[in-house]
């Protein structure tokens, strides 16, 4: 169940920042071209796009630390 929920959750935010970025392209074909708006919106949607996994990793790595901190002792 919880790695449905996950899925379902990495889908999501993975949706939300695909939308973002193609937001952020759709900026390159309006009239007034701001760069800086463009790159902001690519890196938005990416950390947002990426946030499910970043936190699976965060505490992968924190678990496996506190594991072989607890080994030494």
């Amino acid at each position: 169940m919880m790695n449905f929920a996950g899925g379902v959750f990495d889908f999501i935010f993975g949706l939300i920042g695909g939308f973002i970025i193609l937001a952020g392209l759709s900026c390159l074909f309006m009239p007034p071209v701001e760069w800086s708006l463009v790159i902001e919106a690519m890196v938005a949607g990416m950390v947002i796009g990426s946030f499910p996994r970043m936190i699976r990793y965060f505490g992968e790595t924190v678990l496996t630390g506190m594991k072989g901190a607890l080994a030494k002792i």
